[in-house]
């Protein structure tokens, strides 16, 4: 099952609780990918894009 997420959605900054959002900048950065903790299974990801915005 896929779920889409966020479809054309502008993100202006920080998702602050009381506020409005703080701009801050960053640079490149690496690509981490998280499993739930079972050890036991052999892990894949399949059909991940990545593309520089």
């Amino acid at each position: 099952m896929k779920t889409l997420v966020q479809n054309h959605t502008i993100i202006i900054g920080t998702t602050e609780y009381i506020g409005f959002p703080k701009v801050i900048p960053h640079g490149k950065g690496a690509v981490r990918l998280q499993s739930q903790d079972d050890l036991n299974e052999p892990i894949s990801f399949r059909n991940i894009w990545i593309r520089e915005l």
